[in-house]
């Protein structure tokens, strides 16, 4: 008797180990998730802010929805597989190959709103210098009409004065 109920408790401990293993694994990996969607969401505000700005960026919501809705299927079902059967080596791979599928599909986002970002300051920038070189020609207009000498002071009557 103590012989087989000494067999028994292995066992439950076995199983007991490998639901904590799985357990830590599930944290884990939720963990890593929640820091990645936390990266998506401080750069999608960040371009959010930058559309405001600049109206000519499409939005693509719903392309991340439907991205993070198919991963979230194949890592449910690759769950379920693993409620219904024992660990084995093949639901480990699936498991790993769902979460890399995951994190690439996540990265790939942060890389294009990252894109998007870089062409949104980019653009921005090339706005400033138009701007400044127009700037520019306009004071050096001004400076050259300055420099006229004036004959009569009566010509001052057609220009407009300035004010920056």
């Amino acid at each position: 008797m103590t012989k087989e109920f000494k067999q028994k408790e292995d066992k439950t401990s076995d199983k007991i180990k490998a639901l904590e293993a799985k357990l830590k694994f599930y944290v884990e990996t939720q963990e890593l998730i929640d820091q990645k969607n936390e990266r998506i969401k401080g750069l999608e505000e960040k371009l959010n802010l930058l559309k405001v700005k600049d109206t000519n960026i499409p939005t693509d919501k719903e392309d991340t929805k439907s991205d993070k809705n198919n991963i979230n299927n194949k890592l449910n079902s690759a769950k379920n597989k693993k409620k219904d059967s024992k660990t084995t080596p093949l639901d480990e791979e699936i498991r790993n190959n769902v979460l890399k599928e995951q994190n690439l599909v996540l990265q790939k986002k942060v890389d294009e709103l990252s894109e998007k970002l870089t062409q949104i300051e980019q653009n921005y920038v090339d706005k400033i210098r138009q701007l400044r070189q127009e700037n520019n020609i306009k004071q050096q207009s001004l400076f050259e009409n300055d420099s006229k000498p004036e004959s009569n002071p009566d010509d001052l009557n057609g220009r407009e004065l300035i004010i920056n």
